[in-house]
C-alpha cells in the first residue's frame, strides 16, 4: 500500500489507487508541500515565520494544520508525521513523490522518447500549482526556488536528448528546439540548436533561426553567441 504524493500541477495524495481529501487550506497544503520536499526537523518557530507571520497565535494555526496533515501521511496506520513541543519531521522512506523521477537522473535516463516526451509534457504544468500563499515572503522565496529548480531539471533531461548520439538528425533538431525553449538564453542550447537545424535544413534555415535568436539576444540585453565560423557558411 503505497503512498503517492503529485506535486506537479495541484498537489494531490493518493492512497491504494485512491485519491485522499487535501484540506481546504492553501497554508496547510503549502506547509505539506514544505515538509515533503525539504529535509527536516523543523522547528516550530521556523515554520510559523514561514507561512504564519501574524501576531494571532501562529503556532494554534500550525497546530490545527499539522492535525489535518496528520490523517493524510498517516493514512494506513504508519506514522509519518511527527511532532514535539519544539519541532515537526516528516518520514518520507515510504512515500512516493513525483519529484524523485526529476531529481534522479535515473528516473529518465534510458527511457525510451515516448516516455521522456510524456515526462516533459506532465512537467509543463506549473509545481505545486495551488500552494501559494499571499503575503508570506520566505514562503513565495521558498516556491519560487523550487519551480525555477524543476525548471533545470526540464531543461537538462532535453538538453540530453538533443546530445544523444544514436538518434536521427530529424530527432535532434526536434530535442534541440526543445531544449532552447526550456533553456533560451543558454549559450550552448542556443548554439546546438543552430547546429541542429543545419543539419536537417541547411544554412539558409540555419541563419534564420541564427538570425531570429540574435533578435532575441539583443532585446534581452545580452552578448549574442557566435554561430557561424568566419565564413558564414560553417556552424561555429
Amino acid at each position: 500500500m503505497t503512498l503517492k504524493i503529485k506535486t506537479i500541477g495541484p498537489i494531490t495524495a493518493i492512497h491504494d489507487g485512491a485519491e485522499l481529501p487535501l484540506p481546504a487550506s492553501r497554508k496547510s497544503r503549502a506547509l505539506l508541500a514544505y515538509l515533503l520536499l525539504n529535509e527536516g526537523p523543523h522547528s516550530r518557530e521556523a515554520l510559523c515565520e514561514l507561512l504564519w507571520d501574524v501576531p494571532d497565535d501562529p503556532r494554534g494555526a500550525l497546530r490545527w494544520s499539522l492535525s489535518k496533515l496528520r490523517p493524510i501521511l498517516n493514512c494506513d496506520g504508519v506514522e509519518r508525521i511527527g511532532s514535539d513541543r519544539q519541532q515537526v519531521w516528516c518520514e518520507k522512506s515510504d512515500i512516493q513523490i513525483d519529484q524523485d523521477d526529476w531529481r534522479d537522473p535515473s528516473g529518465w535516463t534510458g527511457k525510451g522518447e515516448d516516455d521522456v516526451e510524456a515526462l516533459l509534457d506532465e512537467g509543463a504544468t506549473a509545481l505545486l500549482a495551488d500552494c501559494d500563499v499571499p503575503n508570506q515572503a520566505s514562503y513565495a522565496a521558498w516556491i519560487a526556488g523550487q519551480r525555477a529548480a524543476f525548471e533545470k531539471s526540464r531543461a537538462a533531461i532535453a538538453e540530453a536528448q538533443a546530445l544523444r548520439k544514436d538518434i536521427t538528425a530529424t530527432t535532434r533538431d526536434a530535442w534541440a528546439q526543445r531544449w532552447l525553449q526550456l533553456a533560451p538564453f543558454i549559450d550552448d542550447a542556443a548554439k546546438n540548436a543552430v547546429a541542429a537545424r543545419h543539419a536537417t535544413a541547411g544554412i539558409g534555415a540555419a541563419k534564420q533561426l541564427a538570425e531570429n535568436l540574435e533578435r532575441s539576444y539583443a532585446e534581452a540585453e545580452l552578448p549574442v553567441p557566435g554561430f557561424f565560423a568566419e565564413d558564414a557558411n560553417e556552424i561555429a
